[in-house]
């Protein structure tokens, strides 16, 4: 097994102490019931098995699912690595990997790390959430692909056996979405959104969302935890996860992944939605990742962050100018001594945290009640 000595697993200082993370895990996933076919409580999350659908691994997929006090509904795409390679395939993310301070570098089954995944924005039932009362779909995210992959990978295991890598995102998604509109009255308002690998996936599939509710006027798409680029991304999309020809279309040859996904939606909605979009500015598995997916994977420490906030800002700058529906949030939450800072905000405790006046929570209420705004603009120029 890969180890990286002092520097934590990928995804390691996600999750913190791994004892406590498993408490939490464990009490969490006894208080989450299995579907019985009613909703029993409101603001209550039921796991919802999905025929048919597989993770990463091979093994039953499921969704989530809240019914809420009103008709309005988020859709929620959580996030977890991504695998990009035969290499990244043959390295998946696993309590026992966590437990030898190894690499992973996605989530390969639903299970623990896929209950913790509901909290900050998809917290069950928390008045400072201002999605409180809405209806919640959370898709958890074990298939190493954004969201967007309909592909059976080939790879040799890291025991040398021959081994098939799901990425199967795109099917994952929309049998979920089957469920929801099945068992959810239609919206009259959307918030879809996502963390880390799920930001990017609930902006590629933004319009299909939009498409699925032709009623709905009133759509805010949040992505959070989503500077990348990626030189490699359209041969990535096209030979390792066959994603949609449609989006790997949308994305440039320099590989600024989400300014070209955000430009991609934002054309196919027009004013339907508005786009708000959510960065630490040194985001320190952010910079490790662009490092290693560009030039080096057995490097586990993030490189100086100053060249990935400049393209981070020469992004937003681009948006920000062409689109009169976009606005950021940004924060030097959790600054170290290095100058990285943290990766998400929304998923997280940190959603509730005031930065710099404001809270990523009271941020997306004024949002969604006609008020955006730009937040943290000081941070692209101190000046």
């Amino acid at each position: 097994m890969k180890e990286v000595g002092d520097m934590p697993g990928l995804w390691y200082n996600l999750v913190g102490s791994l004892a406590e993370t498993l408490v939490r895990a464990k009490a969490r996933s006894r208080h989450i019931q299995t579907w019985d076919g009613r909703f029993r409580e409101t603001k209550r999350f039921y796991r919802v098995p999905l025929d048919g659908c597989v993770c990463s691994d091979g093994s039953p997929y499921f969704m989530y699912m809240r019914r809420g006090t009103t008709d309005k509904t988020l859709i929620h795409l959580a996030g977890g690595g991504f695998s990009w390679d035969e290499e990244t395939a043959a390295m998946p993310l696993s309590i026992r990997v966590l437990a030898n301070r190894g690499v992973g570098y996605y989530n390969q089954s639903c299970g623990i790390q896929t209950d913790l995944s509901l909290g900050g924005i998809v917290s069950e039932n928390d008045p400072r959430n201002p999605l409180n009362e809405w209806n919640m779909v959370c898709i958890p995210y074990v298939t190493g692909d954004l969201h967007i992959g309909d592909n059976d990978f080939p790879y040799t295991g890291s025991d040398g056996e021959k081994r098939i890598l799901h990425h199967h995102g795109r099917r994952n998604f929309h049998a979920a979405m089957r469920t929801a509109m099945d068992r959810l009255p239609p919206p009259c308002e959307l918030v879809v959104s996502g963390n880390s690998a799920g930001g990017f996936g609930c902006v590629a599939l933004a319009p299909e969302i939009a498409d699925m509710f032709p009623g709905c006027s009133r759509i805010t798409v949040v992505s959070d935890g989503t500077q990348l680029c990626c030189r490699t991304f359209r041969r990535i999309l096209h030979d390792v996860w066959n994603a949609d020809p449609a989006i790997i279309g949308a994305i440039g040859e320099d590989g600024e992944i989400i300014r070209d996904m955000i430009l991609y939606a934002a054309a196919r909605l027009g004013e339907r939605a508005q786009f708000l979009h959510v960065n630490t500015i040194h985001d320190h598995i952010l910079c490790m990742v662009e490092n290693m997916i560009n030039n080096d994977k057995s490097d586990f420490v993030p490189p100086p962050p100053e060249a990935f906030f400049s393209r981070m800002c020469a992004s937003i700058r681009v948006l920000r100018d062409s689109l009169q529906n976009y606005h950021f949030f940004l924060s030097d939450c959790g600054k170290t001594s290095t100058g990285h800072t943290e990766h998400t905000l929304i998923s997280n405790g940190r959603y509730y945290e005031d930065m710099d006046g404001m809270s990523p929570a009271d941020w997306l209420r004024a949002s969604l009640e006609g008020d955006a705004t730009d937040a943290g603009s000081h941070h692209m120029d101190p000046s």
